[in-house]
C-alpha cells in the first residue's frame, strides 16, 4: 500500500506545521495550502486521499474547499477544523461531504485518530469496507489481546448495531471515549455525527445551553439562537462523558429526552424530537452514586440498557508489551527517536507496576523513557522513580511463583520481539520447555504479535 496523500489547508502557518509534524511521521506524504485559493489550485491538478481544511479563511471558505474536491475527485475525504463556537457551520459541512470535523484547539492524536479512522483499510478511490476488528488484538484504536478486553470487544460487537443507550465505565485513562467511537463506528449511524461532551467540564447553565441549545434572548448574552448537541447530531450518535456529574436537575432534562425522544431549547418549552443514539460514560460506580442517592434510579436504567466495563490497565498486564510495542513505534516517528526496546528489568518494572492512570499513564512514561535513553534500549534508569525502584507505594508486595514466572517470560519475550530460541537461551531453559510454559500462561498468541 502506498503513502496516504493529505492536503492540510488553513491561512495559520502553526496549524499547518500541526498536521505536517503529526501525520508526516506516521506513513502520510502531507502537502500544505495558506489558503482556500491555493487548495483549490492544487486539487484541480492531483488527487489528495484526504483534504483536512479549516472552515474560516479569509480568501476562500472551507466551504469552497470542499466544493472543489468533491466537484474533482468524488473519492477524496474531507476532514474540516472548525472552532467550537461554530459547530454548527462544521455540521453543514458534512453534509456537503465532510466525513468528521476537528476541534481547534487541535490534538495530535485526535488528528491522527480521525486520520486512520476516515482512511482505514482504504486504497485511494476504493470504498472504505466495513469497520472491526482490522488485526488480532486491535478492534478500532483499541488494543488488547487480555481476556478482559477480548470480552469488551465482543460486548461492542453485540450492542453496536443495535439502537439502545449504553453506559461506559471504566478509571480515567482506560478508553472509554475509544470505545464509545467504536459502537459508533461499527453501528447504522456511522456515516452520521459522532459528537462528544464532556459534561464534567461545563457548569449546568452552559452544559443546558451545549444540550439542548437555546433561543434568542432566552438569558444575558443569547444575542441568537444556538442549536445544542441533541440538534447537531441528528441522526447519529450523542457521547455524554462523566455524566457521573451532572446536576439533578439536568438529570431530570436527560430522563425527558430518553423517555420521549424529545428535548425542549432554553427559552422555549415547544418539544422538540430527537433522534440520537446515546452513549454515556463514567468514571465512578454509578450504582453506588445511586445507592447515596446523587444520581436518579430511574435515568440510571435508562442508561445502563448495557454496562461495559473497562478493566483497568493492572487488570490485563498481558496487554502492556503489546501496548509498549504499540506507543514505542509511534514515539520514534513523532519525537524523531531512533526505535527502543526495552531491557527485561524494564519490561519487568513496567508489568509490576500498578498504572493508576492506565494506558494513558503508559504512553507518558513512554515519551519520558524515549527522550531520555541515548541508545537503542531503555533501561529501568528511563524510568520514573515511582515505577524504576517499584518497591512503590501501591505496588503488589508479592506475586505467586507461577505469576511472577510469567512476568519473567514476558519480560523476555518482548526483550527478543518474541524469538523463542533466544529468549530459551536467555531464561537457561530448552525451547520445547519455554513452548510448554508460554501455552501453559498464554503467551503463544503475545508472542506471535510481537514477531509479526
Amino acid at each position: 500500500m502506498g503513502r496516504r496523500s493529505v492536503l492540510a489547508v488553513d491561512d495559520e502557518q502553526a496549524i499547518l506545521w500541526v498536521i505536517r509534524e503529526t501525520l508526516g511521521p506516521e506513513g502520510y506524504d502531507v502537502d500544505t495550502a495558506k489558503g482556500g485559493q491555493e487548495a483549490i489550485d492544487k486539487i484541480a491538478s492531483r488527487f489528495y486521499d484526504l483534504v483536512i481544511t479549516d472552515l474560516m479563511m479569509p480568501d476562500r471558505s472551507g466551504m469552497d474547499v470542499i466544493e472543489a474536491a468533491k466537484s474533482a475527485w468524488p473519492e477524496t475525504e474531507i476532514l474540516v477544523i472548525t472552532a467550537y463556537p461554530s459547530i454548527e457551520t462544521a455540521i453543514q459541512a458534512m453534509k456537503r461531504g465532510a466525513a468528521d470535523y476537528l476541534t481547534k484547539p487541535l490534538e495530535p492524536e485526535e488528528i491522527l485518530l480521525q486520520a486512520e479512522r476516515i482512511l482505514s483499510s482504504r486504497e485511494p478511490g476504493v470504498e472504505k469496507p466495513a469497520v472491526g476488528p482490522a488485526a488480532p488484538g486491535r478492534y478500532d484504536g483499541i488494543i488488547g489481546t487480555s481476556a478482559p478486553m477480548q470480552a469488551v470487544f465482543r460486548l461492542v460487537d453485540k450492542v453496536a448495531p443495535v439502537h439502545c443507550t449504553v453506559l461506559i465505565q471504566g478509571e480515567s485513562g482506560t478508553g472509554k471515549e475509544l470505545v464509545a467511537r467504536a459502537i459508533h463506528a461499527n453501528s447504522g449511524r456511522r456515516d452520521m455525527l459522532f459528537l462528544p461532551v464532556h459534561c464534567g467540564g461545563l457548569v449546568e447553565t452552559l452544559l443546558d445551553s451545549e444540550l439542548f441549545g437555546h433561543v434568542k434572548g432566552a438569558f444575558t448574552g443569547a444575542v441568537s439562537e444556538k442549536k445544542g448537541a441533541f440538534e447537531l447530531a441528528n441522526g447519529g450518535t450523542l457521547f455524554l462523558d462523566e455524566i457521573n456529574s451532572i446536576s439533578e436537575a439536568m438529570q431530570v432534562k436527560l430522563l425527558r429526552v430518553l423517555q420521549d425522544q424529545s428535548y425542549a431549547k432554553v427559552g422555549d418549552p415547544a418539544p422538540r424530537k430527537a433522534n440520537v443514539r446515546v452513549l454515556a460514560a463514567a468514571g465512578a460506580d454509578m450504582s453506588e452514586r445511586v445507592a447515596v442517592g446523587a444520581f436518579r434510579t430511574d435515568l440510571y436504567y435508562r442508561l445502563n440498557t448495557v454496562t461495559i466495563q473497562l478493566p483497568p490497565l493492572r487488570e490485563r498486564t498481558d496487554d502492556i508489551p503489546l501496548l509498549v510495542d504499540h506507543f514505542l513505534g509511534r514515539l520514534s516517528e513523532t519525537l524523531g527517536c531512533p526505535v527502543r526496546r526495552l531491557t527485561p528489568q524494564a519490561m519487568e518494572r513496567l508489568l509490576c507496576h500498578r498504572w493508576p492512570g492506565n494506558v494513558r499513564e503508559l504512553e507518558h512514561v513512554l515519551q519520558r523513557a524515549m527522550i531520555l535513553a541515548e541508545g537503542d534500549v531503555i533501561d529501568p534508569s528511563h524510568l520514573p522513580a515511582v515505577i524504576a525502584g517499584d518497591d512503590a507505594p501501591g505496588a503488589p508486595s508479592a506475586f505467586s511463583l507461577e505469576e511472577a514466572e510469567k512476568r519473567h517470560i514476558q519480560s523476555v519475550l518482548h526483550f527478543t520481539q518474541g524469538r523463542r530460541q533466544e529468549a530459551a537461551r536467555l531464561l537457561g531453559v530448552d525451547a520445547s520447555t519455554l513452548w510448554r510454559k508460554m501455552k501453559k500462561y498464554g503467551l503463544l498468541s503475545i508472542a506471535f504479535l510481537q514477531c509479526s
